[in-house]
């Protein structure tokens, strides 16, 4: 709490303290005019005019203060600028509520689809159909895809495994960067695309401990899901956001800029 916050605060109360005593002392004169009718002292009644006089500019004060702090806190207000919230999606069943957001996502989308992962094996290598289905039919839309991910050189890697844990068959993130990589030739036989609209760009730096992927970023309806990584053992209640660019500009614009800067540090990767 800030000084002049506490000072307002003492004042208020020493005020309403106030009134309680003068309460009490109109109280007695109430009675002793009461009870002495027309024969009561003068001053009994001037007190009573005086006490009720120091009761009311008391209230006063007190709802005068009141409206400073309510203006300053207005005030301040405006000086920061708030961030609408976005919506948040806690996946129930993880990996099959996850495939099917993923699936809805690449749906929607017309130009471009971009993700960021330290792991991009639900694109890559996904045996789900659906996933596979979705992204055949965004590069039949004319979509292309980049893919953002750790080199299998990045240190931070094995930094990620001690923070985060191992997948449940045990597999470390550089081998699962690794069979990404393997399985990226034959992902493009597949949908008999060429490397230039099925993109991978690696980085041997800093990579955001989330999972971004953002739909249409040049255009007005863009969207970005962000899906934040936990401690330990993956978990059902994963904190996950859906950013619309048009209701969501600030917050989606946070976002984005974060992924310009990754991507300035990135580098194609190579079949050759």
């Amino acid at each position: 709490m800030s000084n002049d916050n506490q000072a307002s605060n003492e004042e208020i109360k020493h005020c309403r303290q106030l009134i309680d005593a003068r309460e009490r002392r109109k109280k007695v004169l109430e009675l002793q005019l009461a009870e002495k009718g027309s024969d009561a002292e003068p001053h009994i009644v001037m007190e009573l005019e005086t006490i009720s006089s120091q009761i009311d500019d008391c209230r006063k004060k007190i709802e005068e203060i009141s409206t400073k702090k309510k203006d300053k806190l207005t005030n301040n207000e405006r000086e920061v600028p708030l961030i609408p919230s976005a919506p948040h999606i806690f996946y129930r069943d993880d990996r099959k509520d996850n495939e099917a957001e993923t699936e809805k996502l690449i749906k929607l989308a017309r130009r471009k689809i971009i993700v960021q992962s330290t792991s991009l094996d639900k694109l890559l290598i996904s045996d789900t159909p659906e996933v596979t289905s979705a992204i055949r039919l965004a590069l039949g839309k004319g979509c292309s895809f980049t893919f953002i991910s750790p080199s299998p050189e990045n240190p931070l890697l094995e930094y990620f495994d001690k923070l985060l844990g191992v997948d449940q068959q045990n597999v470390s993130l550089r081998r699962r960067v690794k069979n990404c990589l393997d399985a990226y030739q034959s992902r493009l036989n597949q949908f008999g695309i060429s490397a230039d609209r099925f993109v991978i760009r690696l980085t041997d730096g800093f990579i955001p401990p989330y999972r971004l992927m953002l739909i249409d970023p040049d255009l007005a309806y863009a969207k970005c899901r962000v899906e934040m990584f936990l401690y330990g053992e993956v978990s059902t209640l994963r904190p996950t956001f859906l950013i619309k660019k048009k209701n969501h500009k600030q917050l989606y614009q946070i976002y984005y800029s974060q992924y310009q800067r990754l991507l300035e540090e990135t580098y194609p990767f190579s079949l050759d």
